[in-house]
């Protein structure tokens, strides 16, 4: 593991200061006085492990969009010390239920090479939806870019043997955040593997990573895999919550009866521009990705590939009335769906800033074209990128939908 690198103030560039993206701090904080709901999502598992009878922990994780029940758990629950499938697996639920495990149903990262190793040591097991419907651990992918946690995790798990409705909360002080894994000082023992690693954040139990491993030495502290991008992107492909390669298209009326473009205006981040822009025709491909699900509903994010090969994230500047591409994901980059069509229309909403005591206005993102005319070139761009107050009546003209299909659609005998 290598630590995040801090560049010291003294080395700093006086010009660069104020232009730094740096990721938050999280100071934990409860208002939900009890765990009973997330203990029910705690899922125990049984299994051989080389012919010997053996068990760990696991936990659902509520995850938008999902068509699937989805189960977290470490790599070593699901892989003897040979790398062979474990046998006999099953899972067994807080109301009773044990339901059996087959291995065609869960996903080992193939960079795990055995219980030796921290690396890759997580795995996720898909089940039907209705195994457990929508509830599940909250997630923040937010969280898997702070650089520190002030304040206690708690780790959630069973002990080996522990009967299924009964896991126990060990809490520890949070240690070292590292860019995939975490360390803290919860005291954890046979049986916790696959146990949720939680925070309060606000107010509200939230899952950052997957126990994995005990102390490797007699002060450190136990380790579990972050939930980072890269971790949640496989688990959202394969449950079906991720939609890839989509271009968005704003449109004044989703009948396509006022105000819309034939060729259709799109959302551009041109590699000369520092803010993302409207062009008629075609636009850039973006990943629209859940990020958040907790008390304040489930939000998304859009990732992109368009100006860097690494990736970036959006950012809904509200009080500029412009789109960017940052490095690191915070609460500016979160949008709800809002109106969703069957055919894939639907409107992006975003918080405006926060103000003490009083709840965030709420806006939705808006792409116009006033000085586009129908007989410009395809690559024609406007800066008309702006954010109206939500909810706005439906043929305000200034109130795009956005249309997540990336492929051609028939509306009224004009091919958009």
């Amino acid at each position: 593991m290598s630590a995040r690198l801090h560049i010291p103030d003294e080395l700093v560039h006086p010009g660069w200061k104020d232009h730094q993206e740096a990721a938050d701090n999280v100071i934990p904080n409860l208002i939900s006085g009890s765990l009973e709901g997330e203990k029910d999502s705690m899922v125990r598992l049984e299994f051989a492990n080389d012919g010997q009878p053996s068990s760990g922990t696991a936990f659902i994780v509520k995850i938008p969009g999902s068509k699937k029940t989805v189960i977290l758990t470490a790599a070593h629950n699901l892989r003897s010390s040979t790398l062979k499938p474990t046998t006999n697996l099953q899972a067994v639920f807080r109301d009773g239920k044990i339901v059996a495990i087959d291995h065609a149903t869960c996903y080992v990262p193939p960079e795990y090479k055995g219980s030796d190793s921290s690396i890759g040591d997580w795995a996720a097991i898909f089940l039907d939806k209705s195994i457990h419907g929508d509830k599940g651990f909250n997630f923040s992918l937010a969280l898997s870019y702070t650089e520190k946690i002030q304040g206690e995790v708690s780790v959630i798990a069973y002990r080996d043997p522990t009967p299924a409705y009964s896991p126990e909360i060990a809490s520890g002080r949070c240690k070292t955040c590292f860019e995939e894994q975490v360390e803290y000082l919860a005291k954890t023992e046979q049986g916790n593997s696959g146990a949720p690693v939680c925070v309060a954040y606000r107010g509200y139990m939230t899952v950052i990573a997957i126990h994995n491993r005990r102390p490797a030495y007699r002060k450190g502290g136990s380790t579990g895999a972050r939930l980072t991008r890269q971790l949640m992107m496989k688990v959202f492909e394969l449950s079906g919550a991720l939609e890839t390669d989509v271009m968005l298209r704003g449109w004044g009326d989703p009948r396509g009866k006022k105000y819309s473009v034939p060729r259709g205006l799109h959302l551009i981040f041109p590699e000369d521009w520092a803010f993302g822009r409207v062009r008629l025709g075609t636009g850039s491909k973006f990943d629209v990705i859940p990020v958040y699900s907790g008390p304040e509903g489930d939000r998304y994010a859009l990732w992109t590939t368009a100006t860097s090969a690494t990736g970036k994230w959006v950012r809904f500047d509200v009080p500029q009335d412009q789109v960017e591409l940052v490095d690191i994901l915070k609460d500016e980059s979160h949008f709800a769906k809002s109106n969703v069509s069957k055919t894939g229309w639907m409107k992006i909403v975003v918080d405006g800033p926060k103000e003490d005591g009083t709840a965030p206005k709420r806006y939705q993102l808006s792409l116009a074209g006033t000085m586009i005319m129908e007989g410009d070139p395809d690559d024609e761009e406007t800066s008309e990128v702006s954010f109206v107050e939500y909810p706005k009546e439906e043929d305000d003209k200034v109130c795009f939908y956005l249309n997540r299909l990336a492929i051609p659609i028939l509306i009224k005998g004009f091919r958009l």
